[in-house]
């Protein structure tokens, strides 16, 4: 299980650069020369902090991207699930296709357990407590 990728962690130190003023306007170019990554790259992720609702994007000369809310209002688990394409970890299968005893079977129901809690820890995470 890979929990964090690239993009995610490209996207905690966008918006770590993007707290340090949170009223400011930020252009891609800026974070790109902060961060050295590729600039398509870069707008893919702030596309996916967009659709999450992390971040507003303005268009136009002046445009870039604003927070919309606090550094201590954003969550890692809001961060990683915007990355993900299926945020849950659990997919149970029997011979390619869905296990016929997911509504019986005891260790399915233990790592729902597990997978919820991990979700509360990443939501008790905000990205303000990792600066």
């Amino acid at each position: 299980m890979k929990l964090l990728n690239r993009d995610a962690d490209y996207a905690v130190r966008a918006l770590f650069y993007a707290g340090r003023d949170a009223d400011a306007v930020i252009t891609a170019k800026e974070i790109v020369d902060e961060l050295h990554m590729p600039y398509a790259f870069l707008r893919g992720i702030i596309q996916k902090l967009q659709k999450a609702g992390i971040v507003q994007t303005l268009k136009g000369k002046g445009g870039g991207f604003v927070l919309k809310k606090p550094l201590t209002k954003i969550t890692l688990g809001e961060v990683v699930r915007a990355f993900l394409a299926d945020p849950s970890m659990l997919h149970c299968s029997y011979k390619k296709k869905p296990c016929p005893k997911q509504r019986t079977c005891t260790l399915r129901r233990r790592l729902l357990g597990v997978e919820a809690n991990l979700n509360k820890e990443l939501d008790s995470i905000t990205i303000a407590s990792l600066l």
